[in-house]
């Protein structure tokens, strides 16, 4: 057997969620590290162009949450206050469900 090139040093896991925000759906992953730590809340953001599948969906945004950084971009005529308003909703529901 070869010697081993990697060491392992943690683990994380990845939860991938939907949430729904007025017209928008926002799809949303994060990743735990050792049980209670975020790494890190992906959510990208898109509105229904008139029918309800998926396939029919238009891509409209994206939020994030790193460490302590937050970054979200929106196209022009997305509700961002709504939009950040229920980022700050889901990543308050995360740390709520770590605690518990």
């Amino acid at each position: 057997m070869s010697q081993k090139l990697l060491t392992e040093i943690g683990r994380s896991t990845l939860v991938e969620s939907t949430a729904t925000c007025g017209d928008y759906k926002m799809y949303v992953s994060y990743s735990i590290a050792n049980g209670n730590k975020i790494n890190y809340v992906r959510c990208n953001l898109a509105r229904n162009a008139g029918l309800e599948s998926q396939s029919n969906q238009i891509y409209v945004g994206y939020m994030a949450l790193e460490g302590t950084n937050k970054t979200m971009n929106f196209n022009e005529g997305v509700d961002s206050v709504a939009c950040t308003s229920a980022f700050e909703g889901i990543i308050e529901e995360i740390k709520q469900t770590l605690e518990e």
